[in-house]
């Protein structure tokens, strides 16, 4: 899949988790498109980014 591909050429294992777990929900969350999400969207995007940071560290 191509954003494995992006992160396995990414050095910082916080964008590196955040572009896995975009792989994982279908969107990537910020801050200034938070408003755009619901609570349950918001949810689903923390616990993938967290169990993209634990799997990276």
């Amino acid at each position: 899949m191509m954003l494995n591909r992006l992160a396995a050429g990414v050095d910082d294992l916080v964008i590196k988790a955040k572009v896995l777990a975009s792989s994982d929900v279908g969107y990537i969350l910020t801050e200034d498109t938070l408003h755009l999400f619901s609570a349950h969207e918001i949810d689903l995007w923390e616990a993938a980014l967290d169990r993209r940071l634990d799997d990276l560290q």
